[in-house]
């Protein structure tokens, strides 16, 4: 067990689930590995990467997998999993996959049930319909003017103000259904902040 993690609150069976794809470095801080570069967390301390040759990914693929979450930091996914893990009563049946800051040009998830956990923020929520089209190959461009955002998606030009912005919103003025869901913290910008408040 990590002394961070412990610190942190984070279960047994949380921690036991995630060390299999995690490292330490010299000052035992966690190292979480994209590619070539790493996201860094130890006390005090909280760096993903800003850009990443290949997304974190935590599980296994091996069919038995029934829900997909995709993030912006391991942490994030540690921490959802710490708050809502009497949900999950087989942790083996969860796959974590995190983009560091960068948005990824393809992204390959194994077929389950997608939740996205990007911040609760107006980022987050475009994130969240980046991310969405992308999982679905349905190319998105979005483009900000005087105070609301343009979205060109299935051959429609489409505006949202910036206070409705949402994934269900994008969903409905663009006429499709992605069937990907979004989590976010209640009263946080993320659910690492939740747990470390």
């Amino acid at each position: 067990m990590h002394p961070y993690l412990n610190r942190l609150g984070v279960p047994l069976s949380v921690q036991h689930f995630f060390e299999p794809y995690f490292t330490t470095d010299v000052a035992n801080h966690l190292l979480f590995a994209y590619g070539d570069a790493h996201e860094h967390y130890g006390q005090g301390l909280h760096c993903p990467p800003l850009t990443a040759a290949v997304p974190w990914t935590a599980g296994t693929d091996g069919g038995l997998i029934t829900q997909v979450f995709v993030c912006s930091s391991a942490m994030e996914a540690i921490a959802y999993t710490t708050l809502y893990h009497a949900r999950y009563p087989d942790l083996n049946a969860l796959y974590f996959c995190a983009l560091g800051a960068s948005l990824p040009v393809a992204l390959k998830l194994p077929k389950a049930k997608a939740t996205l956990l990007f911040e609760n923020s107006l980022s987050g929520k475009l994130w969240d319909i980046k991310i969405a089209c992308l999982i679905r190959r349905k190319p998105v461009r979005i483009l900000y003017d005087n105070q609301q955002f343009i979205f060109h998606c299935q051959n429609r030009i489409f505006c949202l103000a910036m206070d409705k912005v949402s994934l269900s919103a994008f969903e409905q003025a663009a006429g499709i259904r992605t069937g990907i869901r979004t989590a976010k913290a209640k009263g946080y910008s993320t659910f690492f902040e939740q747990l470390t408040r």
